[in-house]
């Protein structure tokens, strides 16, 4: 007979007064004793009354000790013999012995047969810096305002009985209750009702707009963009070979007139905050795009980023609702009134081009995860959305007003854009001040960081010299205070920003 099937005495040691269980101190110990290997694989363990007896614990605790770690793998058991260590260990089912650190190889595979992937670069989304440093960054939320309470609450709710939710597919347009809070919201907010099926989940606006690229654009079609416009949107686009188109923005928004003759597939608006200029689109505008668009047979992408925050009057309608032909396609988020970090956003398309867009969802992600929707969709329809919207408004005009008066305070009469709504504004230098450039350099030593259009995630292709004289101030996750050190901070950078970094004439497209 082996050794190891003579029983073994182990020498545990458990504590009635720890605050980790009397069946989970005898598991830790014995998995320890097999992983370290003094316990050997085939090893025969006593009994459970003799190791009850030993330890001075109920066999009941000693059982589902023993029942835990033969679920686990560690242990294995026979009628007639008893209960021994696992002849294997679990991991050697799990995992290989750890890989080392491969060679250099000059000889790469990708060097000689490149994938066709067209990289126009990576968006960046910046980290929120620490150490107390004040971050002007545009479009982030402040995170002392998620509702924590209420979402725990009601995600707690939901893993109660979350029954096969967790563990299945859900459908590729997301989930059926979520698509009906966000048309019930479009159409207090943005006075048009879309039916829940025309609504398709994604992760945040840059999902949407890959999912509208591969819908609309092949090598060589032309996408129409507003110059600047949202980087992570020129590079969606470029990224499946089309060829961009950039038309100028002015105080009314895009210039449509501007719009080259010629077949496009597609054109890419931010209509209600222009980014990053902080326009309007002026409703006459906004019916000549559509007229453009039904002439010209382009699909309208209106990216309404930030629309549920307007200041002065009531907002513009949406495209969407003004549309009469089926060719705008409406994105939405929830990162900029709930946080970035949840991951959600949503299109709203013609009924016809649902199922595609929804199967080009499947090839990115297959579906959206469920706990989060459900929990979303609970937030909406329980009205704690729409409170969080009002004291949010409120909060960042406030905020907005903090950061124009500090402005004011340490230089003077500033020229402001974007200040009727949205999260960010954008500062025109004066000529005697330094370039954009100069100031973000001087400002960063000192923990405070403020960006030119390009640096704020813009694409200023086509009206690069914009990005000489133009600040881009996003205020929403910072606090009064917070505000106006920076601004002060930001000042006393001025006497030290170089001379020989002097502003040319500003160059704004205009109509």
């Amino acid at each position: 007979m082996s050794e190891t099937e003579f029983p073994v005495q182990i020498p545990l040691a458990v504590s009635k007064t720890s605050s980790e269980s009397l069946q989970n101190q005898i598991c830790i110990q014995l998995r320890e004793r097999v992983a370290d290997g003094r316990l050997k694989l085939g090893t025969r363990l006593t009994s459970i009354r003799e190791m009850a007896a030993q330890l001075d614990v109920s066999l009941n605790t000693v059982r589902l000790a023993y029942q835990q770690l033969i679920s686990e793998g560690y242990l294995e058991t026979s009628e007639a013999k008893g209960t021994y260590v696992a002849r294997a260990l679990p991991e050697e089912g799990v995992y290989l012995p750890e890989a080392k650190e491969a060679e250099p190889n000059p000889d790469r595979h990708t060097a000689r047969f490149p994938p066709p992937f067209r990289d126009p670069g990576r968006i960046i989304a910046r980290q929120r810096p620490q150490n107390g440093a004040i971050d002007f960054w545009a479009g982030r939320t402040d995170p002392r305002s998620f509702p924590v309470r209420e979402w725990r609450h009601l995600t707690n709710v939901h893993l109660q009985d979350s029954d096969a939710n967790m563990t299945d597919y859900g459908d590729a347009a997301g989930l059926w209750e979520l698509r009906e809070a966000i048309a019930d919201h479009l159409a207090r907010a943005r006075s048009f009702r879309p039916g829940p099926e025309q609504i398709v989940i994604t992760a945040g606006i840059q999902e949407a707009l890959s999912i509208a690229a591969r819908l609309f654009l092949k090598p060589g079609a032309t996408a129409v963009m507003e110059a600047p416009c949202y980087k992570g949107a020129s590079y969606a686009f470029q990224s499946v070979g089309a060829e961009l188109q950039r038309v100028a923005v002015d105080e009314e928004g895009v210039c449509v007139e501007r719009i080259p003759a010629g077949p496009a597939a597609l054109t890419y608006i931010t209509p209600s905050h222009q980014y990053p200029m902080g326009h309007i689109l002026s409703m006459s505008r906004r019916h000549a795009l559509l007229e453009w668009a039904a002439r010209s047979g382009a699909y309208i992408l209106e990216d309404d980023y930030d629309s549920d925050f307007r200041f002065q009057s009531s907002p513009l309608p949406a495209l969407a609702s003004m549309d009469t032909s089926g060719c705008v396609i409406y994105l939405g988020t929830f990162s900029k009134v709930m946080g970035a970090g949840l991951r959600l956003g949503y299109m709203v398309l013609p009924p016809e081009l649902v199922d595609m867009a929804a199967s080009i969802k499947t090839l990115f992600s297959f579906s959206h995860p469920w706990l989060v929707q459900v929990v979303m969709a609970d937030f909406i329809d329980s009205g704690d959305y729409a409170k969080r919207l009002r004291r949010m408004r409120q909060d960042r005009m406030q905020r907005r007003d903090s950061l124009h008066r500090a402005l004011q305070h340490h230089f003077g009469d500033v020229t402001l854009r974007g200040l009727s709504g949205g999260m960010h504004v954008v500062w025109h230098l004066p000529q005697e001040m330094p370039s954009s450039l100069a100031l973000q350099q001087a400002a960063e030593p000192l923990g405070i960081y403020v960006y030119s259009p390009e640096a704020s995630g813009a694409d200023v292709s086509g009206c690069e010299a914009l990005n000489e004289r133009l600040l881009v101030f996003g205020y929403a996750s910072l606090s009064n205070e917070e505000i106006w050190k920076g601004i002060r901070g930001l000042a006393s950078t001025t006497t030290r920003a170089t001379s020989d970094d002097r502003p040319h004439q500003e160059t704004v497209p205009r109509s």
